[in-house]
């Protein structure tokens, strides 16, 4: 087909596009029949529409480690319609430079109808970035466009650690002592993995790293985790138990520090003196019997001691020995003079028997007197 005025060939296209691309074409099939009539071109590249990009984020005000975050992006066009075009390539891509190329691209979409777009992803390490998405407009009808950046933050889980102390109150020398602790994720979860090796501290003065750290043990998926002990002395302290963290998964956490007291076990003596009538004469024999027992039926351990001045250490102490022994039979002080016989011999008079006490200082035995 020609031109009647001009007769050059016309040129004939077929329009299998949008209607905003086939508009496009039209224009340019315009601006050659301009240029046939001797008049100035207009560019193709005047009928682009110039195009809006909007990016969200959510949560929306930042995430944890390993939570699911959803990006979400709109691309419209300047008479608010959707630039997707079924027979063209266009696409919006998520940088975390702050700008259009800068950082790294975590994602590239085609653009589709669908409006907005999502990518949901999660992070497994902290960071504080910021993200923009750029839409790559077309050649000869759309202008490529980005959304305003935005600043996420990424955090590492928080953490809650527990710490009960049984029994509850208190506890006396060389009892058994258990110590629970529980660490739990803010899922509620026990963030323990077999991957990876976190921990936990008991400390004895009321902080972490103050006193002395009296176990450490791994965390494990057991809970909660239990520390048994004995003390061997009387004490008030205070403890607070301590968790790790991990530098890229979870937060380090402490429980309410603990107030617990040692104390020495309570003991019971008692004493009895025999005769029991209360009373005995000089030169007598006297029994003091002591017991002591401790509060759990046992014998402990350290001396008594018997005063007589009605408390203890009042007057003059009359003796002291270990606990579970007995004392010796104690006289009066005050002894009557008396004679002992160390040796006897026996003498027969008339059918009688007869003792007579053997006074000679002498080596040689004692001869019965004779009969007078």
């Amino acid at each position: 087909m020609r031109d009647p005025r001009s007769g050059a060939p016309r040129r004939l296209l077929m329009f299998t596009a949008s209607p905003w691309r086939m508009l496009t074409r039209l224009i340019a099939v315009a601006v050659l029949g301009l240029g046939s009539l001797g008049l100035s071109p207009v560019a193709a590249w005047a009928a682009q529409q110039a195009t809006t990009t909007t990016l969200s984020i959510s949560p929306f005000d930042g995430a944890s480690v390993g939570e699911q975050v959803t990006f979400s992006v709109t691309v419209t066009a300047a008479d608010g319609t959707n630039p997707a075009d079924a027979t063209m390539f266009t696409s919006w891509t998520i940088w975390d430079g702050g700008s259009c190329g800068a950082g790294t691209d975590i994602v590239t979409y085609s653009l589709t109808q669908t409006s907005p777009q999502t990518f949901v992803t999660t992070f497994q390490s902290p960071s504080t970035k910021s993200y923009v998405a750029c839409y790559s407009g077309h050649p000869e009808l759309f202008e490529p466009s980005s959304s305003a950046p935005v600043s996420y933050p990424v955090t590492r889980p928080t953490t809650t650690t527990t710490l009960s102390i049984s029994p509850a109150g208190g506890a006396e020398v060389g009892e058994q002592v258990t110590f629970s602790v529980t660490v739990t994720a803010a899922d509620g979860t026990n963030p323990a993995d077999a991957t990876m090796f976190t921990s936990w501290t008991i400390w004895d003065g009321g902080s972490c790293g103050a006193g002395t750290d009296i176990v450490t043990y791994s965390l494990t998926q057991t809970s909660p985790q239990t520390f048994v002990t004995t003390f061997n002395s009387p004490s008030t302290k205070s403890y607070v138990a301590c968790y790790s963290g991990h530098p890229e998964l979870f937060e380090p956490s402490s429980s309410t520090p603990v107030s617990y007291s040692v104390t020495r076990p309570t003991t019971t003596t008692t004493l009895l003196i025999r005769p029991a009538d209360g009373e005995a004469s000089v030169g007598e024999q006297v029994t003091f019997s002591v017991t002591v027992t401790a509060a759990d039926g046992g014998t402990p351990a350290g001396t008594w001691t018997i005063w007589d001045g009605g408390s203890c250490g009042a007057g003059s102490s009359l003796v002291s020995q270990p606990v579970g022994s007995r004392p010796s039979p104690r006289p009066s002080r005050k002894r009557r003079r008396s004679r002992t016989w160390p040796a006897t011999r026996h003498r027969r008079t008339r059918g009688t028997r007869q003792v007579r006490p053997c006074r000679r200082p002498s080596r040689s035995r004692c001869s019965p007197r004779r009969p007078r």
